[in-house]
Parts: C-alpha cells; sequence; structure tokens
C-alpha cells in the first residue's frame, strides 16, 4: 500500500474551497466543512496552503450563523427571505 502524496493533498484543498463557497450560501454547513478541512490540515493529511482558506470558511461560516439566528429571532419573515434569495431556493418549494 503506497500513500501517494498527490492523494493526500485532495481533501485539503477542495474542502477548504467548498467550505468557504458554503458559508456564504449555507453557514452552518460550511463553518462544520470548514473545521473539517482545518482538522485534515493540522494532522498532516494535506498541505497547510489551504489554512487560510479553511480559516474563513470557519470564520464566515459562524459569523453568519450567529447573524442568521439573530435575524430568525427578530423577524423571521427575514430569514425566510434570506433562504429563498440563496441557494436554498432549489430546496424550499
Amino acid at each position: 500500500m503506497s500513500n501517494n502524496s498527490n492523494q493526500d493533498d485532495l481533501g485539503g484543498g477542495p474542502s477548504a474551497f467548498i467550505a468557504f463557497v458554503l458559508a456564504i450560501a449555507a453557514p452552518p454547513v460550511g463553518a462544520v466543512l470548514g473545521h473539517v478541512a482545518l482538522y485534515r490540515i493540522k494532522s498532516g493529511k494535506s498541505s497547510s496552503s489551504y489554512r487560510r482558506m479553511a480559516f474563513a470558511g470557519v470564520t464566515i461560516g459562524w459569523v453568519l450563523t450567529g447573524l442568521l439566528l439573530l435575524i430568525w429571532s427578530e423577524a423571521p419573515g427575514l430569514f425566510e427571505l434570506y433562504l429563498r434569495s440563496t441557494l436554498w431556493r432549489y430546496l424550499i418549494p
């Protein structure tokens, strides 16, 4: 069983990029995926060059999650408007 460094590197880069993108479209999912990417980078399973992108995904994801919870608790109509205006509109009938 040989370790291919190219195969190992596939874990951090795409997951860090997807975490960054999902941090805006689906903040909780982006934040969690960012934590997964940071773990893979810390454990040496992927390149550390993606650390900033993964950290940005975590930070943006949790900040937007907090803001969405605040908006949802104060004005549920605005939360529904956000969900219908993003990628969630394909998931919500």
